[in-house]
Order: C-alpha cells, then structure tokens, then sequence
C-alpha cells in the first residue's frame, strides 16, 4: 500500500516500520508538501502521513474544524462530528464548549478517525549575551532579539 509523505524521512521511515510490523506493506512516496497535500485534498492517498501544527495554538477550535469540519482535510465526512464542532466552536461557555467537543474527540476516538503518531518539542539554544525571549505559542520572534 502507498505511504504519501512529506515530514522528516526517517520519521516516515519509522512509521513504515511500525506498519511492517502488522503485516502492512507499506511503499514510501515522499513527496514536497503541495504535491502531497493536493493529492489528500483529492483523496489519492491511500495512506497519508502528514502533520499539522495548528496555527501554534494548542486548542481543539484550531484543529478540530480543519481536519472534521468537513473541508478538503476531512477524510471522515461525519455529519454527527460535523455538528459537535460547530456546535463546540458557535459559543464562549465554556461548559457548552466542554461538552461538544469532548463528544467529538469521543467520537473520533471511537472511530479511530485520526491516528496522531508523535509530537515533538523545538528548541532553541542561544548566548547569555542575547536578550531573547520565548513565547507560549512556540513561533520565535528572533526579529525582536537584541545582543545586552
């Protein structure tokens, strides 16, 4: 079967390996992003292994509506999860918002719509001399370093 991919080679390598294991064949097809993403868009992608860093924001507003909100990344085209996330994203209560989208992930869970693999942590080494801070979102703003 086709393992489409555009992250690190041995991270893809490693997840052929992980298929071998279960008896899935897997032949790796490491494409540049574009070429990979236009063809999940069109549903050419037997097996897909991309990776989604959801605008830096850790919250499931930011990756929920993008990969189930029944857009070009929804491969699950759930009417009922669909719904959830709307239903999740429509307020600012925060019990309401609670509830809908621990339904949704409940959902994708249960039918192991979504499969995240690893995550990984940036780091970033610099000088005492260098007058530079980190931000929560993990986007560097090194235009805003400055050297004490």
């Amino acid at each position: 079967m086709e393992l489409v991919s555009y992250v690190t080679p041995q991270w893809t390598a490693s997840v052929q390996s992980y298929l071998g294991a279960v008896g899935i064949r897997a032949k790796v097809n490491q494409m540049q992003v574009a070429a990979a993403v236009q063809r999940a868009w069109e549903g050419r992608n037997p097996l897909y292994m991309g990776s989604w860093g959801s605008y830096s924001i850790n919250d499931v507003s930011a990756v929920l509506p993008v990969m189930f909100g029944g857009g070009s990344e929804d491969y699950t085209r759930d009417p009922e999860l669909q719904k959830l996330i709307l239903e999740g994203g429509a307020t600012t209560d925060e019990a309401t918002r609670k509830t809908a989208y621990s339904a949704a992930i409940r959902r994708i869970t249960e039918n192991a719509y979504w499969l995240p693999l690893h995550t990984y942590v940036t780091i970033y080494g610099f000088s005492r001399q260098l007058d530079f801070r980190p931000y929560r979102d993990e986007l560097p703003r090194f235009y805003l370093a400055k050297w004490k």
